[in-house]
């Protein structure tokens, strides 16, 4: 089995980012704003990040870091996955952000043989935020995504008809508010699925498949924010901790679990171990820009 595939972007300058808490109800703004306190919020990110690569290392993924660069400051750049997404034949595909200052964290040099940009879609209001907005049942050809103002009908549908995947699309609100990705509620692998059935409609993902039933207080706590790859489990330690004995134990036999330490991305970010990873389908040799809508 060929190791796991995975692009992470080195975050320089993390932090809060008001504009995306917007919609992400999972961030939380620190409680003191001067700089010194910003500079450690950085400083303590990195470091997260830094022991999570290593934790991905040891367990056999292929990783790619990207440094992100200080200038212009990008608070989430930590987030790839909601930017570009890997998909066979060496394509890569750019998605449209809702929030406008993340737009500055798209970038080309990133492995690909063929890119379609879908950013233009911004103009026309139609967004679609990579596998934060799209859950892929690879097996099946079909992408579930949660409407919410960073996902919309449109912007699904132009994904989905660039990789040949069939949309399904829904509505999942937490405290009466869309939640702002689907990737935190709903993990699709091969041969086992992880979702919170108060927030996912007919899950016909869960045929042929053993399932994690989450609540809706794990999610909270991004025990649903995972990733399920051929032989490994990754989700934050706050994730991991949410979970019954019985829950972990059917995610263990599943694969090796990788759990970071994530408190402050999770806390200031508002997202977790699935978001910071973009799997990599294929890894060819970086090319020029390529093709765009």
């Amino acid at each position: 089995m060929p190791a796991p595939g995975l692009l992470m972007v080195r975050p320089a300058a993390f932090g809060f980012n008001p504009e995306a808490a917007k919609s992400n109800h999972f961030a939380r703004a620190p409680s003191r704003p001067e700089e010194e306190a910003q500079a450690q919020i950085a400083d303590a990110a990195r470091r997260e990040f830094d022991a999570y690569v290593e934790l991905l290392v040891q367990a056999g993924a292929s990783v790619t870091v990207l440094d992100d660069s200080p200038s212009p400051a990008k608070p989430d750049a930590v987030f790839p996955n909601n930017w570009v997404s890997f998909h066979e034949d060496g394509l890569a595909m750019l998605y449209p952000l809702a929030v406008a200052s993340r737009r500055v964290e798209r970038r080309l040099d990133v492995p690909h043989r063929r890119l379609v940009d879908l950013s233009p879609l911004e103009a026309r209001g139609h967004f679609v935020e990579g596998t934060g907005s799209l859950v892929f049942d690879h097996q099946r050809r079909v992408a579930w995504a949660g409407l919410s103002p960073r996902t919309t009908a449109e912007g699904v549908a132009r994904a989905c008809e660039t990789i040949g995947f069939a949309p399904r699309c829904f509505t999942a609100s937490l405290g009466g508010r869309p939640v702002y990705h689907t990737n935190v509620y709903l993990a699709i692998g091969r041969e086992i699925v992880a979702y919170a059935p108060s927030l996912v409609p007919a899950p016909t993902f869960c045929e042929g498949r053993q399932a994690v039933e989450l609540t809706e207080e794990q999610v909270v706590a991004f025990a649903g924010n995972m990733l399920l790859l051929d032989g490994l489990v990754l989700v934050s330690a706050a994730g991991w901790a949410a979970l019954s004995p019985p829950q972990r134990r059917l995610l263990e036999r599943h694969g090796e679990v990788v759990r970071p330490q994530l408190p402050t991305i999770e806390r200031v970010g508002g997202g977790s171990a699935r978001c910071m990873v973009a799997e990599i389908v294929q890894e060819p040799a970086p090319t020029g820009p390529g093709a765009g809508l």
